[in-house]
């Protein structure tokens, strides 16, 4: 599903330059006969004509693929669908963001594609709200135009009309401990409950580090440092975390032998 989707815009985009090279065949090629393994013959035949160059115009191929997107994925994976399309959204790109917005207009006509609302609310119109200001603004709204009511029965509309009274309502919306996205940086990348992942992340590698033979850790001299940001931030000293100071200073910078070394990275390895 997410390699069939992801696929869709630059298949637009191949279709708007007129630039079907072999790469871009390849892929459709590809994904034809993924999709005639899984038995997903509507895919496969979209993707086939896509290669060849059947399609006279972008709008046919747009439908097809919208179609197949309902056929095969929407019933059981709506939420995936959907939040896999907005992160699109959240792109860097300029033309990775306009040709999902035409894919979401027509996804979310489906009722399964709106069902996600109903459970993560506002959290999930946030990309789009973060266009209502920019250049793709009329993309944007023609999208929320659709008739979407999020968790407590709110209308889109009305949650939009917040996103531009109150500069808060956004904040919340990009919130780093959201339930699908955090705060998305100038990339376009965002973590969703980024404090929790990185508590967790840090607390792996410590198990990683604990299940080391102890002969190990006091010979070897390799020493690693990982710094987490935090909160869309820089990398502040208190979200290091070194192993040298689980080691010592006179342990971590004794020297080694080849030999030595090389049966410290085969004790690690086992």
């Amino acid at each position: 599903m997410h390699l069939f989707v992801a696929s869709l815009p630059w298949c637009l985009v191949a279709m708007d330059d007129d630039d079907f090279g072999p790469e871009i065949v390849a892929l459709a090629e590809n994904l034809s006969a993924i999709a005639g393994s899984e038995g997903k013959s509507g895919i496969q035949r979209l993707m086939l004509s896509f290669a060849k160059n059947r399609f006279r115009t972008k709008d046919d191929f747009l439908r097809g693929a919208v179609s197949s997107i309902r056929e095969y994925f929407l019933p059981q994976q709506a939420f995936e669908v959907v939040t896999l399309l907005l992160g699109f959204v959240l792109n860097g790109r300029d033309f990775m963001r306009e040709k999902t917005l035409l894919l979401l207009k027509l996804v979310v006509q489906s009722p399964d594609a709106r069902e996600p609302l109903a459970i993560y609310g506002a959290e999930l119109l946030m990309p789009l709200l973060r266009l209502v200001r920019g250049k793709l603004a009329p993309q944007a709204l023609e999208v929320l135009s659709e008739p979407l009511s999020v968790a407590n029965g709110l209308e889109a509309a009305h949650v939009l009309r917040m996103s531009m009274t109150f500069g808060a309502v956004m904040h919340n919306l990009a919130s780093s401990s959201g339930e699908v996205f955090g705060t998305p940086l100038e990339s376009g990348w965002c973590i969703a409950k980024a404090d929790e992942k990185s508590a967790s992340a840090r607390q792996n590698a410590l198990a990683v580090y604990e299940t080391c033979p102890q002969g190990a850790r006091i010979q070897s001299s390799a020493h690693f440092s990982m710094q987490f940001q935090e909160n869309g931030g820089s990398y502040p000293n208190g979200s290091q975390l070194s192993l040298v100071e689980a080691l010592g200073p006179s342990q971590a910078t004794e020297e080694l032998t080849l030999g030595e070394l090389v049966g410290d990275l085969h004790s690690l390895n086992q």
